[in-house]
């Protein structure tokens, strides 16, 4: 949670109405991150 927090105040520093389009292909590669070690911690916790 604190790590999307501060991924959320960094990728904020870089809005602005030219790197709108960028920004949001690095959330859409965050979200993919997110969702990747979400998949590895259920994993870790199933063994």
């Amino acid at each position: 949670m604190l790590e999307s927090q501060l991924w959320l105040l960094i990728s904020g520093g870089f809005l602005g109405e030219k790197s709108r389009k960028k920004s949001h292909k690095i959330i859409k590669a965050h979200n993919f991150m997110e969702k990747t070690f979400a998949f590895f911690e259920d994993d870790r916790e199933k063994r």
